[in-house]
């Protein structure tokens, strides 16, 4: 599929160090699903067993594949170049927790974080032919605002702590902001391309967030518009 002229591989538990040095290569977007799909069918089992081809068989056949899958996963972390991004294959009784898939990949996998906040925002607007409209915080482009409580590229898990949300916030210009410093989505916010409906707070904020004497440090002053 690579040597065909595919932009994007999802999945790829069974692929080798053989594609991924071709995948690299070519600029082939790569996409596993490592820390959600399959942990969500087993902790949801009695909601799909007998439905379908969920029997014991196939139940035993997911609980095996975690452990390859992040084998995979770490092998291809191995591979500098290769553009890893964020996809879950969310199933029922995944949606929402998206999130899930980053920390695993950081806590378990061992992406750093950085690379994972990039892998779920502009890298995956990239894959999808759409970084020129979001992605990124910078003038013009729409986003998907949260506020966390903490540094997640320093805990990953502060992805899942958050203060508030805003949800197709429309162009960066229309938000009330003031001047970034100069560590855009460290501290403050996080521009995700994944559903975040459930995480919103409401309403129509607006944020202030200017920077002190010292870099990668700054307040930020939310204010409801309800």
């Amino acid at each position: 599929a690579v040597a065909a002229g595919c932009t994007a591989i999802s999945h790829g538990s069974q692929l080798t160090d053989r594609e991924f040095a071709l995948m690299a290569q070519k600029g082939t977007y790569f996409e596993p699903n490592v820390g959600l799909v399959s942990q969500n069918y087993l902790e949801n089992r009695e909601r799909y067993i007998g439905t379908g081809n969920f029997n014991e068989e196939a139940f035993k056949t997911t609980e095996a594949s975690i452990p390859l899958k992040l084998e995979m996963f770490k092998r291809a972390l191995k591979h500098r170049g290769l553009k890893i991004v964020t996809g879950t294959d969310a199933v029922a009784g995944a949606h929402g927790r998206n999130v899930r898939e980053i920390i695993y990949r950081v806590n378990v996998g061992g992406q750093p974080a950085m690379d994972a906040i990039i892998g779920a925002t502009s890298l995956n607007a990239e894959a999808l032919g759409m970084a020129d409209r979001v992605g990124t915080v910078i003038p013009g482009l729409e986003a998907d605002l949260i506020a966390v409580d903490g540094n997640p590229a320093q805990d990953i898990t502060a992805l899942e702590r958050v203060i508030l949300g805003r949800e197709s916030a429309g162009p960066w210009q229309q938000l009330r902001l003031g001047e970034m410093y100069e560590e855009p989505a460290l501290r403050i916010l996080l521009v995700l391309l994944f559903q975040t409906a459930d995480l919103v707070a409401g309403g129509i904020w607006h944020l202030d967030a200017r920077r002190s004497g010292r870099r990668g440090e700054g307040r930020c002053t939310v204010q409801s518009a309800r």
